[in-house]
């Protein structure tokens, strides 16, 4: 009996031992491996370029010119005395006003003024009066008085 018990024990054991090596291998069909998890990999952050601030245009500021300033016209005398004019050779700008006076100590002569370019009629200017003429073109310009040519005529520059 001896024997009879040894071996069914070692019969015994051998399907216990193959009972624990087969469960490893058979499993349940139902059961799905477990997939792996991904590894998440990071996604690069957009690199953002700072937006650049405009740069401010620089005009250069135009030098002003002659033409570009404005410049308020001016009224000019002339004194008309008994044999000369005071300023004879007047400078003034284009738009400009000449005023011709006759300005003598007595009211002895009336003067004719006039213009050689016939700018205006001839003038009679009495005592006391002026006669105004506004030049509206650049250039030298000649005048006298008509009874006193000799000692009383002038020239106008008129500047741009």
């Amino acid at each position: 009996m001896k024997l009879k018990s040894i071996m069914l024990a070692a019969l015994l054991l051998a399907v216990l031992l193959l009972a624990v090596l087969f469960s490893g291998c058979i499993g349940d069909k139902d059961k799905v491996a477990p997939t792996p998890t991904p590894t998440p990999i990071p996604t690069p952050e957009p690199t953002v370029a700072p937006t650049p601030e405009p740069t401010p245009t620089v005009s250069p500021t135009p030098e002003p010119t002659m033409t570009s300033m404005a410049r308020e016209p001016k009224t000019q005398r002339i004194w008309l005395d008994e044999w000369s004019y005071t300023p004879r050779n007047p400078t003034i700008y284009v738009g400009d006003t000449l005023a011709w006076n006759n300005n003598q100590k007595s009211p002895k002569y009336d003067f004719i003024l006039v213009s050689e370019q016939g700018f205006w009629e001839n003038h009679t200017i009495i005592y006391g009066k002026e006669f105004r003429y506004m030049f509206n073109t650049s250039g030298n310009y000649t005048y006298y008085c008509q009874r006193f040519r000799g000692t009383m005529s002038g020239t106008v520059t008129v500047l741009p």
